[in-house]
């Protein structure tokens, strides 16, 4: 069994009252904080956790600017890992019973030392109910990650009133108290984790061995679901799954990473590890959605779970309302018309010889997609691959900020989800920022995806190949409901109105039970020589 210890340290108690005198404002917070040294140890097991006595200075506070929040002065402590054996770690937030300001209310930024910090609400943090202290009324996980043998890294958290906050708001005489919680467990490599879960001869292992030993071309983001993923300007990530054209070529697919915490339906709604994968090459140019033009001012409309690109990629299962043309074309090989321009323009479009094999289909999972976008922002600089991946799993949708604005370009009366249930989608722009390598990859993480330029984009993979591309994520603001986002050929990520074409590049997930064929030679995996399905 599994040696688990948990470490928490007293970053403050924190009282919120609210004085108003007209329309002016102003908090006023009271602090505790704790500067001794937390540490738990075990027999292999030595994580220790130091406050290094930067309390949270939060005294006559209001609300304040994400640009103002990330330049307080931040707590910081550091996680060690003294063995010689992986630890895996989590670092979360516990309010304790006293709380009753709203979490929405509370902006936090956690970063490593030295990385820029990217601001969020704490609302938009998983939240979990086994909480891990007594006394303490909700938690919401932070951070999830790994330490290698001997490793150590130091983090910086600050805390503050987002600026949103008005005097309409519910938070009177309001009190915050919290505490953080890093728990942690001896672990294995994250190959060993996956071969044990799924089999020495699975296609997750296979992978996920020749991530452990490559760091050139594969790497973990930083995310809490700690994916593996291929990185760089060209690597060896080419796999034929069994889709062939129409005179039986095959039809090259290439391996974004292994994701983690995947959905998937067909398992029982399952938490799973799979091998998310993207078509090699385009299957056109045609419109993320398009409308008449009493609907957005024939713009689109872009909430995914309706749009013209998922109806004309997955099968009838997977959407209500069928379009007038376009409906399950490429899954089904079929001729007919596509979108590809406002008011509902179209062209004619042939998948009999380049959509997607009977062999291939079987091969995909059917998962969960997450729909999400970020929220209102201050700075695009911030918006990074991490804030970007924490969005695309947020509440946030492509219309929240325009629902009452009575704009011509918000009139569409279709819901807006978080999720959808299918087959196949596109390209996330979380992908796409953390697909760069090289030299520059820890520079390009922290920088905007709406300025990744050329430096970043040509170390890239999902750039060289895929640019001018629409993702699969929709964005929002007040006049608008109709944009997403798209690859640009310069290296950032763009917000375009909907019904523009651009290419589109399927993208999915493998079934976990699938192998790839054994093979020595040095350019397996390459276009020449792809990755190989067995049975």
């Amino acid at each position: 069994m599994k040696e688990k210890k948990i470490i928490y340290i007293i970053i403050g108690i924190i009282s919120v009252v609210l004085i108003t005198v007209g329309v002016t404002y102003a908090f006023w917070i009271l602090t505790r904080e704790q500067t001794e040294e937390n540490v738990v140890k075990t027999a292999c097991l030595n994580v220790s956790m130091e406050n290094e006595l930067n309390d949270i200075s939060l005294g006559n506070t209001f609300p304040i600017l994400d640009e103002k929040g990330l330049k307080l002065k931040p707590f910081t402590f550091t996680i060690k890992n003294n063995c010689d054996d992986y630890a895996d770690y989590e670092i979360s937030l516990e309010m304790l019973s006293e709380t009753n300001l709203d979490s929405k209310f509370v902006k936090i930024a956690l970063n490593e030392k030295g990385d820029k910090g990217v601001p969020i609400n704490l609302s938009e943090y998983k939240k979990y109910t086994n909480l891990k202290i007594n006394g303490t009324k909700e938690g919401r996980t932070l951070k999830t990650s790994k330490l290698k043998p001997n490793e150590e890294k130091e983090y910086e958290l600050r805390i503050w009133i987002d600026e949103d906050v008005t005097i309409e708001d519910d938070v009177m005489n309001k009190t915050y108290q919290s505490k953080i919680v890093v728990e942690s467990e001896l672990g294995d490599e994250f190959s060993k984790v996956i071969c044990k879960n799924y089999g020495d001869d699975s296609a997750l292992c296979y992978i996920a061995k020749i991530g452990i030993a490559d760091s050139t071309n594969f790497a973990y983001d930083d995310t809490n679901d700690n994916n593996l993923r291929y990185i760089g300007n060209e690597p060896n990530n080419y796999i034929d799954i069994g889709d062939r054209d129409g005179e039986g070529n095959p039809i090259l697919w290439r391996i974004i990473g292994i994701m983690n915490n995947v959905i998937d339906l067909e398992a029982g709604e399952k938490s799973e590890s799979l091998l998310k994968i993207i078509r090699a090459d385009s299957i056109g140019t045609y419109s993320w959605d398009t409308s008449l033009s009493d609907v957005n001012g024939g713009n689109g409309i872009n909430e995914w779970s309706d749009s013209d690109i998922m109806k004309l990629l997955n099968p009838k299962e997977t959407y209500l309302d069928e379009p007038a043309i376009g409906a399950s074309l490429y899954w089904n090989n079929e001729s007919g018309s596509c979108y590809n321009a406002d008011n509902n323009g179209n062209i004619l479009c042939d998948f009999t010889s380049s959509g997607i094999s009977a062999s291939a289909k079987i091969k995909l999972a059917k998962v969960r997609w997450n729909t999400g976008t970020f929220g209102k922002i201050y700075d695009s600089s911030k918006i990074n691959a991490w804030y970007m991946y924490i969005g695309e799993r947020s509440k946030h949708t492509g219309k929240e900020f325009c629902e009452t604005s009575g704009s011509i370009g918000c009139n569409d009366k279709v819901i807006r989800k978080n999720t959808w249930d299918g087959y196949l989608g596109l390209l996330y722009p979380s992908d796409y920022g953390y697909a760069v390598g090289g030299e520059l990859r820890d520079y390009c993480l922290t920088k905007s995806m709406a300025a990744y330029s050329l430096e970043c984009g040509e170390k890239d993979w999902l750039k060289t190949t895929y640019s001018d591309s629409w993702t699969l994520t929709p964005i929002s603001n007040k006049s608008e409901a109709f944009a997403a986002l798209r690859v640009a050929s310069n290296g950032n990520v763009y917000t375009d109105r909907v019904y523009k074409p651009f290419l589109l590049y399927p993208a999915g997930y493998l079934k976990s039970d699938l192998k790839i064929a054994i093979d020595s030679s040095d350019n397996y995996g390459s276009m020449e020589n792809p990755f190989r399905l067995i049975s």
